[in-house]
């Protein structure tokens, strides 16, 4: 109603008429909608994406008219109005800042019915903001930009989002390149492909993660490469100064030449003993200078010029000519006629008296009397009144020299408890040497203790808890006067008791030690949910650090959810301690920590009952007080910068801090990422001052004062038992560090990107980005490799690395397996409790994950087969796909191919029909590493190669540095997936045919590439359809033909092998001295090309079939080989695919058969081998035990037969 009222009374009179007010009607009805946060940007509201609450829309009804309504807290909206056309346009001034409509559209106009509702479609937007970066011609390798250096263009970077999404962007002729992303942290990763040729980074790091912010940009650091090539010379000894080096005349080893690069830089390289140098410069006009000193005295130049110029070009190399030197020869001297001598006449020769020997004198030995205290006492300096960690021991010797003499070297054995470490020695009197070993052996060397005199030592060392229940140091007694069953102020001390140490464990022992891992806490799923719940059923949302309180509750820092979560460790519920749903900020100081606000908590510690939170979005530490519940800023004013050392810490600048720890006496260290710095609030006064970095990038050498030194990225801060404090370092040196004595060492990380180094001395080790360290309770230290995917452990007894989580692979393939077994995708935190439950913060699949340290496990030999047996390793022998899974003998594949073994002895196989590559590892799991679908296709280069489509794949190669080559055949391809996971196309372009010889192998026709094998710097492929085997220079990417002529037949003898006919080439070998074996499938030959080129056949003749055994393999008939491996002992095995066996051809050149009956089939596991039934075996391979691994085609299954 809009007119008039209703009812209306009125007076009727007789006779008349009585009129009411005219009453109008307007029909009404409500318009409504809906707007969320599009985080993934797909378009619709996914599980976990939150509603936007406050937004504004202005409704403009059918008759004009405007009102503006708000979204609520479920981001909904609704308004009254006429009914009719009416409007909806959101103002997207009150969205967050950054935002981009991803779903729905906007304005939009509905019909609104009278007396109903018209709703209007849901709304998302994406908050985005741009990334950006520069990249320049660093030409003197100074790692600056300096005037006149030019900047690169059409270099393409890879930018992955927080999404995972990714795009290339390429660079401008400014050298610079942005992109739009979703806002958050995000990573530039240049392809290095796209760079000149020979580009060595100089300046900045790659690849950079930055934080971009919505409605911003985040700029990486420049980035600048230098073009580097090498020059390369030989000089030799001219004998006849011809000015030729002719045969026999030697080469010269051991001469000096000084290399003067394009930038007036000098080196000096000496030739190695074959005559021959080399040296890396920038690329442009180098000279090659021989410094004649080193020459043989009196050398004469008498080949070739020096000094020479050249022009290295960038990424490859320049020969200077051969040089001679002609060595004077000596003037003979001639030899005198001799004058003959008078033969004299023989004299009798008296025999002499014999002396005496005379009788040694003995020596005494020394007696030297040891009388150990009757009690250790100890000084509970941390005031909790048990002795732990941090408390201080005295232990006192009496040494008593009751010999004649001085004292010479005498072994205290067991004088002391067990694994006491750091032992300061304070000596009375002053004099003797004291030395002491793992095994706690003294040598006393007693150079000033005369006969009868006495000195007492004392020992000072700290101990661990494992001294109180038998870790390490298990030999302590306590006498516990007052019965209250713990050592502690009451009681007397202790009475060492005496016993050996334990044996430190050997390499064997310690590699493949492994433990069982299983998810404590999130979904996978990323988002927030779950307060009060159990923690495995809440989700996280890019979790970034763990820590754990006394108690052994868990602390994560939930990074993209902007809170400090708690798991409870009886009940295992999660609750929220910091922080609160909704946008992130600063705010809430003095108050509870739940209404907090916070900004990308990087950090989580806690020490006593207080925590301490690392912000990298506000640049500051903030501490919780665990008993209250209040928060406060306790270093860092808010603001981005570096200033305020000297002063009060919450005064001082921080610049986006990563990491935060707290000592024993209550000094917080900071971990100021991006000031490169290490700073220090100290405990008693909340001065802040720098103990670390100069504020500078740079690289520290070992023994670098720290206060004085650049360093780069810290990312984490951890101290041992013994107070040492260790810290990781990123942006390109990927090292874990440690200060002593004021002063960096390294602990491991050799500055590269890779992971190799396992299983021996961590100091030999690489590492990739590594973010979090944590010791356990044994001063093992643990390491969260992020970049490899792997957690690795550093041994304290024996300074040995090894991984025990992790494949290497990034992705999540379950729990409840071994962790070597197990996928990670980015571990970046990792804490370990007084329990030795190790927690790892695996964040990119979004859960905290566990493994018990106390429970160790080491799969057990594999295979363990019995010489000559044959036995299962892989598939049901029904072919499909039913998924990984912990025991690959319950796991199907389909027509699986070729095979090979990875440094750990983990099996890796092409599972063809499947379009996957798989690894098997020692305790039998087996998981996807590269193939993500049965759908095949080509996809993925530059991605991870779990997301990657093939088509076919038939074999599988490793290198020495873990990349692994796979012959992707219907794609007519070569693809590598690099030890980081990413996956790239090495060789063929896509297309089937024959070109390329002498070009980049990408930009050359493959046909049907059947298998690859990697020899050095040196890839092979077998070109099936071509009739060729062609090689691919890793170096420099060229590919050429080896063997075949592109022609069918059976091929020439003792010929060059690229001019004779090879009739569908199949598997390959390569022995130690580069002798290459082709499985010539098509001849029914096994060929060999030696080193020279020459091809000749090793098994095989013109006639197929089967027949030969116990006689020589050239004369015996082979049925379509279709593969080769080479065992100990010079062995050669043949995979006689047609014959349904295994043949064997001895060092002396005799064949036998191995394995199978010629009859197709599967039987006989567990059985002998000769007895058992094959069906055409495509791939073979030996481990270094001699055991030999079957890829059984027909049959879906991977065998093996003991050695």
């Amino acid at each position: 109603m809009t007119a008039g009222s209703d009812p209306q009374t009125v007076i009727v009179p007789g006779g008349s008429n009585a009129a009411t007010d005219p009453v109008g009607y307007q029909q009404q009805g409500t318009i409504s909608g809906h707007i969320f946060n599009d985080i993934n940007g797909n378009g619709v509201q996914d599980a976990g994406e939150p509603d936007l609450a406050g937004v504004d829309v202005v409704i403009t009804d059918s008759l004009g008219g405007t009102q503006t309504v708000t979204t609520d807290v479920n981001g909904n909206y609704t308004a009254t109005v006429p009914a009719g056309s009416t409007t909806a346009n959101i103002d997207e001034t009150t969205v967050p800042a950054g935002s981009v409509l991803t779903a729905g559209s906007d304005p939009q106009t509905v019909i609104v019915p009278g007396g109903s509702n018209a709703a209007t479609d849901p709304v998302g937007y994406q908050q985005q903001g741009t990334i950006s970066g520069h990249i320049f011609n660093d030409i003197n390798g100074n790692g600056v930009q300096d005037a006149g250096e030019p900047d690169l263009s059409g270099v393409d970077v890879v930018i992955t989002d927080s999404l995972g999404g990714t795009q290339t962007v390429t660079t401008d002729v400014n050298g610079n390149y942005t992109a739009t992303v979703p806002a958050g942290s995000t990573t530039a990763n240049i392809d290095e492909t796209t760079l000149p040729a020979g580009s060595v980074l100089t300046a900045g790091s790659d690849p950079q993660t930055v934080i971009v912010p919505g409605g911003s940009n985040a700029a990486t650091d420049p980035v600048g490469y230098q073009q580097q090539g090498t020059i390369s010379g030989h000089i030799f000894n001219d004998i006849n100064g011809n000015g030729v080096q002719d045969a026999g005349e030697p080469d010269l080893a051991g001469v000096d030449v000084v290399i003067t690069d394009s930038l007036g830089g000098t080196q000096t390289v000496t030739t190695d003993v074959n005559g021959n140098y080399t040296a890396t410069v920038p690329a442009g006009s180098t000279t090659a200078n021989i410094d004649e000193t080193t020459l043989p005295a009196g050398s004469v130049l008498t080949a070739g010029s020096d000094p020479q110029t050249v022009i290295v070009p960038g990424g490859s190399n320049a020969a200077a000519a051969p040089v001679g030197y002609q060595e004077p020869q000596p003037t003979p001297t001639p030899t005198p006629t001799p004058t003959p001598t008078p033969t004299p006449t023989p004299t009798n020769t008296p025999t002499p008296t014999p002396t005496p020997t005379p009788t040694p004198t003995p020596t005494p030995t020394p007696d030297v009397k040891f009388e150990k205290s009757d009690g250790v006492m100890f000084t509970d300096t941390n005031e909790l009144g048990v002795v732990d960690i941090g408390d201080t021991l005295v232990f006192t010797i009496k040494i008593t020299n009751e010999s004649p003499t001085v004292g010479l070297v005498v072994d205290v054995l067991d004088m002391l408890p067990i694994g006491l470490a750091n032992l300061d020695y304070i000596i009375y009197p002053i004099g003797a040497d004291i030395t002491h070993s793992n095994a706690m052996t003294l040598d006393v060397r007693d150079i000033a203790l005369p006969a009868g005199s006495t000195q007492v030592i004392v020992f000072t060392a700290v101990i661990t808890i494992e001294a109180m229940d038998g870790g390490i140091v298990e030999n302590i007694a306590c006498c516990d006067i007052d019965q209250d069953g713990v050592a502690d102020l009451c009681d007397s001390g202790y009475t060492p008791l005496i016993k050996n140490v334990e044996t430190p464990p050997t390499l064997d022992d310690f590699c493949g030690l492994t433990y069982t891992i299983d998810t404590e806490a999130g979904t996978g799923d990323g988002g927030y949910y779950g307060n009060g719940v159990p923690a495995t059923t809440a989700k996280l949302y890019n979790p970034m650090q763990v820590a754990l309180d006394q108690e052994n509750n868990v602390y994560i820092a939930d990074y993209s959810n902007h809170m400090v979560r708690r798991i409870d460790k009886l009940t295992g519920i999660i609750t929220t301690v910091a922080g609160k749903p909704g946008p992130r900020g600063y705010s809430g100081d003095g108050g509870p920590a739940t209404d907090a606000q916070l900004n990308f908590p990087s950090d989580v510690y806690v020490r006593g009952t207080d925590l301490y939170i690392a912000e990298l979005g506000n640049s500051t530490i903030r501490k919780v007080d665990m008993l209250t519940g209040i928060i406060t800023t306790v270093a860092g004013n808010g603001t981005e910068g570096y200033s305020g050392d000297g002063g009060p810490a919450t005064l001082a600048q921080l610049y986006r801090p990563r990491g935060v720890f707290v000592d024993v006496a209550g000094n917080i260290y900071i971990a100021d990422t991006f000031n490169f710095a290490m700073r220090k609030v100290d405990a008693a006064t909340g001065i802040i001052t720098t103990v670390m970095g100069n504020g500078l990038p740079g690289h520290a050498d070992d023994g670098d004062i720290t206060t004085s030194t650049s360093i780069e990225w810290i990312h984490d801060i951890a101290q041992s038992s013994d107070g040492t404090i260790y810290f990781t370092e990123q942006n390109g040196y990927n090292l874990v560090r440690k200060i002593v004595g004021g002063k960096i060492y390294t602990v491991t990380g050799r500055g590269g990107n890779s992971p190799l180094g396992d299983c021996g001395l961590a100091e030999d080790a690489y590492l990739y980005k590594p973010y979090s360290i944590a010791f356990d309770t044994h001063d093992n230290l643990y390491i969260a490799d992020e970049y490899n995917h792997k957690i690795r452990k550093i041994d304290a007894q024996t300074g040995y690395i090894i991984t025990v989580a992790g494949t290497g692979i990034a992705g999540y393939n379950g729990d409840g397996i071994l962790g070597t077994s197990a996928m990670l995708n980015h571990p970046t935190g990792i804490a370990i409790g007084t329990d030795n439950i190790l927690h790892i913060v695996d964040r990119y699949n979004q859960r905290i994950r566990w493994m018990d340290l106390e429970d160790p496990k080491k799969p057990a030999d594999f295979p363990d087969i019995e010489t000559g047996i044959i036995d299962a390793i892989a598939g049901t022998g029904a072919n499909g796909f039913n998924g990984d899974g912990p025991d690959a003998r319950l796991v199907q594949l389909n027509y699986p191919g070729g095979i090979t073994l990875d440094s750990m002895g983990n099996l890796i196989i092409a599972d063809r029909s499947n379009h996957r590559v798989r690894k098997i590892s020692a305790d039998w799991s087996i998981v996807t590493i590269a193939g993500k679908m049965a759908n095949r296709g080509y996809s993925g280069d530059g991605g991870l190669a779990t997301d990657a489509q093939l088509n076919f794949p038939t074999d599988v190669a490793l290198d020495a540095t873990g990349n692994l080559y796979i012959t992707d055949q219907y794609n007519h391809v070569v693809r590598c997936v690099a030890p980081n996971g990413i996956i790239t196309t090495v060789a063929g372009n896509g297309t089937a045919g024959f070109s390329g010889d002498g070009m980049q192998a990408t930009s050359a026709q493959l046909n049907n590439p059947d298998s690859v094998i990697v020899y050095g710097d040196i890839l092979y492929i077998s070109d099936n359809s071509n009739n060729r085997v062609r090689s691919v220079d890793l170096v420099t990417g060229v590919i050429d033909t080896v063997a075949g002529n592109g022609l069918t037949g059976q091929g020439a003898e003792n010929v060059d092998a690229k001019t004779t006919p090879l009739t569908g080439p199949r598997g390959l070998a390569v022995a130690s001295d580069g002798t290459l074996y082709i499985a010539a499938f098509g001849q029914g030959k096994v060929r060999k090309v030696d080193t020279m080129g020459i091809i000749t056949t090793v098994a095989g003749s013109n006639l197929s079939g089967f027949d030969g055994d116990g006689g020589p393999a050239t004369s015996a008939k082979l049925k379509q080989p279709a593969d080769v491996a080479l065992g100990p002992g010079g062995v050669l095995y043949i995979a006689d695919y047609g014959n349904h066996r295994i043949r064997m051809v001895d060092a002396s050149g005799i064949i036998t058969t191995y394995s199978g009956t010629g009859t197709a089939g599967y039987f006989g596991d567990t059985g002998l081998a000769t007895l058992a039934q094959l069906n055409y075996p495509v791939g073979i391979v030996v481990n270094s035990a001699g055991d030999l691994f079957i890829s059984d085609r027909l049959n879906h299954a991977l065998r093996g037969v003991g050695h």
